[in-house]
């Protein structure tokens, strides 16, 4: 019984753990895909089995900035 247990408990770490690095990757490609988010907090994550939603969110925004190229001889 206890190692049912066990197998049950360590299958819903690792559903939990794919959830949250599912979120991870799907915000590495929305910060990829949008330079101007320069700043971001997402407090509270709450994750599950079945996937992770972000209750809070905010974001800072710049516009990207000319480069500013320095004359060399």
């Amino acid at each position: 019984m206890l190692e049912q247990l066990a197998a049950i408990a360590a299958e819903r770490a690792i559903h939990r753990f794919d959830a949250e690095l599912m979120a991870a990757k799907a915000f590495a490609l929305l910060l990829r895909q949008t330079p101007e988010i320069v700043e971001a907090d997402l407090n509270p994550v709450r994750c599950t089995t079945t996937g992770c939603v972000v209750l809070d969110m905010r974001l800072r925004i710049e516009h990207p900035r000319p480069v500013e190229r320095v004359k060399t001889r």
